[in-house]
């Protein structure tokens, strides 16, 4: 099976179970590897009943002693209630409109479950299990040791039980294991110890112990971390190799006024790094680059200086910003400083009556 497979090739996927993996954005078998619970169910444990404490969250290996079904008062709508049994007392279980289940729910056979302790309003005080999430039908003789350990819960959509979405989980791993190929570097894995890429799929899906669970995680979170960096790399590259920038020419006297014009000098930080951003501007490769700094360090200042070796140019410059407010606080200290020395500075936002929005499109396609 290749990760590249729909998800029709995983036993037990037909047309309704496609379309229900479909309403969760699963397409492929790699869809469905990346599909990751949304949290995880401790059933490493057995809880005899009679320790059971009503609130909290148990696993329970007991025999079905009575299966019984009624209708609520509201119309369609049906309770199935369960009594077990084990060595130290007994428990009610409560399933709601889930009539299916009585067929498989015989007496005498043993389950395993977990599910939320709660007690029963049936006047008696007698704890029962509600919630379920989980639960598993054992042979007489059938080990339920097997059935123990930390189980993903995923995110579920109708016609997908976790059940269901575990066991094609195991199958789509055990069916890709040539597939799930180390994509990153020994040294690279080595120096940071992360564990190998298969063992990463495998843990975090069906992690024994709570150490391999953050492994896993550690492993592909910087997985995909270090794909994206590597990913804008190459794009950096190619971009230097296969585009043209526009090169600038060096610091004119429009530069200098507004240098001049700010009511600062710029700092040691600041002026180097306008000088890397200057050189930059007038190398003919197109210029990617991130400024970072706290708030009041500077980064507008260096970003006005930039729009105006643009102009000084003769081309134009946009400063964009991520809210309306905080471009028009811009806008107004741009047209503060350069208005004086000659230098039109423009507002574009959606809010524009058509009007404006015509004359700036018009000034813009102006060069003005």
């Amino acid at each position: 099976m290749k990760l590249s497979d729909t998800i029709s090739k995983v036993r037990g996927v037909g047309v309704k179970k496609a379309a229900a993996f479909a309403r969760l954005g699963i397409q492929t078998v790699y869809d469905l590897l990346t599909y990751y619970p949304r949290a995880y169910e401790d059933q490493s444990r057995v809880t005899p009943i009679a320790r059971l404490h009503a609130g909290e969250r148990a696993t329970v290996l007991a025999v079905i002693q009575r299966v019984t079904e009624r209708q609520a008062r509201r119309r369609g709508f049906t309770i199935l209630t369960v009594l077990l049994g084990d060595e130290t007392g007994y428990a009610q279980v409560v399933w709601f409109n889930q009539r299916f289940l009585k067929t498989k729910l015989r007496e005498g056979r043993r389950i395993l479950l977990t599910g939320k302790a709660e007690y029963a309003y049936n006047g008696r005080g007698q704890l029962a299990l509600t919630n379920i999430t989980s639960f598993e039908l054992l042979g007489a003789e059938e080990d339920a040791g097997a059935h123990l350990g930390i189980l993903p819960v995923y995110a579920a959509t109708e016609g997908l039980t976790q059940k269901q979405l575990r066991q094609m989980m195991t199958y789509a791993l055990a069916q890709t294991v040539d597939e799930l190929e180390e994509n990153l570097p020994q040294r690279i894995r080595e120096e940071y110890r992360l564990i190998g890429r298969r063992a990463a799929f495998q843990r975090i899906h069906f992690p024994k112990q709570e150490e391999e669970l953050r492994a896993a995680r550690r492993r592909l979170a910087f997985e995909e971390l270090y794909l994206i960096q590597c990913g804008l790399l190459a794009l950096k590259k190619r971009t230097a190799e296969q585009q043209e920038g526009i090169a600038h020419r060096t610091d004119g006297t429009l530069v200098a006024r507004v240098l001049a014009a700010l009511p600062f000098e710029l700092t040691a930080d600041q002026a180097r790094v306008w000088a890397e951003i200057s050189r930059d501007m007038e190398s003919p490769l197109p210029m990617r680059r991130l400024v970072q700094g706290d708030v009041g360090s500077g980064k507008t200042a260096i970003a006005l200086l930039a729009l105006v070796k643009t102009v000084e140019n003769g081309c134009q410059g946009a400063l964009m910003a991520p809210t309306e407010i905080l471009a028009h606080q811009h806008y107004d200290t741009l047209r503060e400083l350069l208005a004086p020395l000659g230098v039109r500075v423009g507002f574009l936002s959606g809010r524009l009556t058509k009007k404006e929005r015509t004359a700036m499109d018009a000034a813009l396609a102006a060069h003005e």
